[in-house]
């Protein structure tokens, strides 16, 4: 009796454990209304020589962060598409929004970052946005 019981209760775990491991997993993140997208093509000068890394890794996170601490708010990035490179300033494309926030008020705020040095991922390297220059994303996309 002992033995069965002990042999139920395995078996009542393993398949609570089965079915836990096959439920996907739910999104913590919130997918943007196309119509809140700002387009922006913006020019990034980095402090020191960069090196060798994933420039487009470190620019999706320099802007996106800068972002995302200005409005302590979630932040949909379409990523950025890295259009010139002139020593070590960047010219990037990016389509991206804020949460509650319109395409002007995220214009306005990554327009504000000109002339100010935010740091790259891990603070090694800090971004001077030399430029912004943004309209609404819907508005292009015809």
């Amino acid at each position: 009796m002992f033995f069965s019981a002990t042999v139920l209760s395995i078996a009542v775990v393993a398949a609570t454990v089965a079915t836990a491991a096959s439920a996907k997993p739910t999104p913590s993140f919130k997918r943007q209304d196309e119509g809140n997208l700002t387009s922006c093509v913006m020019s990034l000068t980095a402090d020191k020589d960069v090196g060798n890394i994933d420039f487009q890794r470190e620019l999706n996170f320099v802007i996106a962060s800068s972002l995302n601490i200005a409005t302590n708010t979630p932040i949909f990035n379409l990523g950025v598409v890295i259009t010139d490179v002139e020593g070590s300033t960047f010219t990037v494309q990016d389509d991206l929004s804020v949460d509650n926030f319109t395409a002007a008020e995220t214009a306005a705020i990554l327009t504000g970052f000109v002339s100010e040095s935010h740091p790259g991922e891990g603070g090694v390297i800090e971004w001077t946005f030399d430029s912004v220059n943004c309209e609404d994303a819907t508005s292009t996309s015809e």
